[in-house]
């Protein structure tokens, strides 16, 4: 007899199921509730404990906290918008440290 599997790859063990993280759409916030995966947060119902995942808000759109953005959420200009890129999101331009000439190689 095989021992039942225990490792849970998404992290999200809920009543001891295993669940996928929830994107877009799925609900969010109650005990019997997958989180949501890195590209969306809980966007909870005012007023309540529970709400659905929504994707991350991209630089410039208006925010209320860092979890609702692709990277963090600041003022600027008397308002809270989205800044910066997300990690791993590479600028082109300007000089290219790997190759030593400024530019693409295309």
């Amino acid at each position: 007899m095989q021992a039942p599997e225990t490792h849970c790859v998404s992290g999200a063990c809920i009543a001891l199921t295993c669940l996928a993280l929830g994107s877009a759409g799925d609900a969010c916030g109650a005990t019997t509730d997958a989180p949501c995966d890195t590209s969306s947060y809980c966007a909870l119902a005012t007023g309540k404990d529970t709400g659905k995942c929504a994707a991350k808000k991209a630089q410039g759109e208006l925010c209320a906290s860092d979890i609702e953005c692709v990277s963090s959420c600041a003022a600027a200009n008397g308002e809270l918008r989205c800044t910066g890129e997300p990690i791993g999101i590479g600028i082109c331009g300007g000089s290219d440290a790997s190759s030593g000439s400024g530019g693409s190689s295309d």
